[in-house]
């Protein structure tokens, strides 16, 4: 990203979310620093900071195949909130970005806000949403009450709560999801809540811990990889699972492990794991940090695979992996 680009999309704006399309079309979702704002708008002194909602956002577009002056675009949302951020293929190759209940989808000649999801109360799939994900091209989310949902058109999703246990629980919480297929699907939660979903009925698996899950990845490799507070993390599938590392149960957490991840892919033999502070990979059931040079460690924090290509960006920016090289984007 060059100068003119930086300062006209990305200058006073951190990362939040990344996604890819393909190979040439990245996504970054985006949010205002606050921090800067004159005392006017947001005193530190007297506020811990404003509310999500009063903190704008952005969509920022490369598409690394045009020519340079053209690569770069961004849509600006100056009051939506918090926003989830995935790409897919299917119904259209398109960026699908869930704010809410509320969705922003662009690409493939559209762009703008779709009809609302509709609530769990109203015969939806969700009471809130916490991950989206593409499975076979299509975006699923999970969610509070055991929420479950895929979007199948602009402005439509299809529910499968009410195959889940207990849909009607609002106080158990889904943190990730991710399949082998559409009827290969596995969940992740609170209280060491973990379900795999068929494609008609969600059943749940117990897991020897009841930990809070933060994240999953349906890997490569045939395995189930689930993790938790300290960067604890659980291999399995089905009805058998073992414990990889115990996080801070065992001689000390490792560097930066504290949060625990917030992304894990798959991504040519292993499984990639992020968090704010660190990156990490897991190979023949080993947890270690990422042999990767400081610039990519610097931009830690989300993860996003497809077509080829490892995108990792956070607070520090963003770099990609292709063909067995690191590429610094911003």
């Amino acid at each position: 990203m060059n100068k003119a680009d930086r300062t006209e999309h990305l200058a006073g704006y951190y990362t939040l979310d990344c996604c890819v399309r393909d190979r040439n079309i990245f996504y970054f979702v985006l949010y205002e620093d606050y921090t800067r704002w004159p005392k006017s708008k947001w005193d530190p002194n007297s506020s811990d900071g404003p509310d999500a909602a009063e903190i704008p956002r952005r969509v920022l577009i490369w598409m690394r195949h045009k020519p340079d002056g053209k690569q770069w675009s961004h849509s600006h949302f100056p009051g939506i909130g918090d926003m989830l951020g995935e790409a897919c293929t299917r119904p259209k190759p398109q960026f699908v970005g869930i704010a809410g209940l509320q969705v922003y989808s662009i690409g493939s000649g559209e762009a703008g806000f779709e009809k609302d999801i509709p609530t769990f109360a109203q015969g939806g799939p969700f009471r809130s949403i916490t991950r989206a994900r593409r499975i076979n091209g299509w975006i699923y989310a999970c969610g509070g009450g055991n929420g479950l949902g895929k979007r199948v058109a602009n402005g439509q999703w299809q529910s499968f709560t009410k195959g889940m246990p207990d849909p009607y629980k609002a106080d158990i919480l889904l943190e990730d999801v991710d399949g082998f297929s559409e009827s290969d699907i596995y969940m992740a939660g609170h209280d060491g809540r973990v379900y795999h979903f068929d494609g008609k009925v969600g059943r749940r698996k117990m897991l020897p811990t009841r930990m809070n899950f933060q994240s999953l990845c349906c890997a490569g490799d045939g395995f189930v990889y689930i993790s938790g507070l300290h960067g604890a993390t659980y291999k399995g599938r089905g009805d058998q699972w073992k414990c990889l590392y115990k996080g801070h149960l065992e001689t000390g957490p490792m560097p930066g492990m504290i949060l625990g991840f917030k992304d894990m892919v798959w991504y040519k033999d292993r499984v990639w794991c992020t968090s704010d502070y660190g990156l990490w990979t897991i190979r023949d059931d080993k947890l270690e940090e990422a042999d990767v040079p400081d610039f990519v460690r610097g931009c830690a924090g989300n993860l996003s695979t497809a077509d080829g290509v490892l995108l990792l960006a956070g607070h520090g920016g963003a770099a990609f992996l292709e063909d067995g090289q690191w590429h610094e984007i911003y």
